[in-house]
């Protein structure tokens, strides 16, 4: 049988860090916790709490409320120590938790939330070391939101804003929707990105020529679906330059081969 006292002399913080390796941060919130003091201790310890990843428990609850309330308690036992933070589907309580101790806050993952552009408009200032951020399928968050993200968070680096492929244009002589907004508040606030993503974006060749322009230090860039982009000129050109870049078509068919009749998959533009 397991002796739990032999805990006793393993100091807290070496105590989070095994359990941080072992167990989800929803769990080490709820058991370790009963199970003696000495693991009592190390959960309650803000380096349990620096890096953190609730995704997966805020897919499955998949409830506003009860994520925001998660990020809440989470904020509290890291005392401004929370450095990494991947949640979900979080709205603007969460964002107002974070700005109180978000000093330190590098990477933030909140895909799918329902922050709106007055939070991000009030609290952005409270992140000054941002550097990762994925505020992909944010469906309040505009033009706004993203100048105000770019003008306080001078050290991003990465941004990903998935979003999901617009309706179709009705009727036969209906032109689609372009919107540059999006696009010019990124190249004009973020001239640090090295990594942005843009699936199904509204912005057209204007816009993309703004990023290119005044993202000089861009090795990676996603505009798969962005359908209003034409690459004309020599845009094309300059994107091909990049490390990484995936263009707005995806490629229906690889190259066939007649000799056995079987479609030929290219593995570099299948994957990401």
């Amino acid at each position: 049988m397991y002796d739990w006292r032999s805990t006793e002399a393993v100091s807290p913080e070496i105590l989070a860090l095994i359990l941080r390796g072992r167990l989800p941060a929803d769990e080490i919130a709820r058991g370790p916790a009963a199970v003696c003091r000495a693991w009592r201790e190390a959960a309650a310890s803000p380096d349990m709490w620096g890096d953190v990843d609730i995704e997966a428990w805020c897919r499955r609850v998949n409830c506003r409320v009860k994520a925001d309330a998660d990020v809440r308690r989470i904020v509290a036992r890291a005392q401004g120590m929370l450095r990494r933070l991947s949640a979900y589907r979080v709205g603007d309580a969460a964002l107002a938790y974070l700005a109180s101790s978000g000093k330190l806050l590098n990477v933030l993952q909140i895909p799918m939330s329902e922050i709106s552009d007055q939070a991000v408009e009030k609290y952005a200032e409270c992140f000054p070391a941002l550097s990762v951020l994925d505020i992909s399928n944010y469906l309040k968050i505009t033009s706004r939101g993203i100048e105000a993200i770019g003008r306080h968070c001078k050290l991003l680096v990465q941004l990903k804003r998935n979003m999901p492929p617009p309706p179709p244009p009705q009727g036969n002589n209906a032109a689609p929707i372009v919107v540059e907004d999006e696009a010019l508040a990124v190249a004009n606030t973020m001239p640090m990105l090295k990594r942005l993503e843009l699936p199904y974006g509204l912005f057209s060749d204007i816009g993309l020529d703004a990023i290119l322009t005044k993202c000089p230090l861009l090795c990676t860039l996603d505009i798969l679906g962005s359908l209003n982009v034409r690459l004309d000129g020599d845009i094309e050109d300059r994107c091909c330059t990049l490390e990484s870049f995936r263009e707005p078509w995806e490629p229906e068919y690889a190259e066939y081969s007649s000799s056995d009749g079987d479609y030929e998959y290219d593995d570099a533009d299948s994957d990401d």
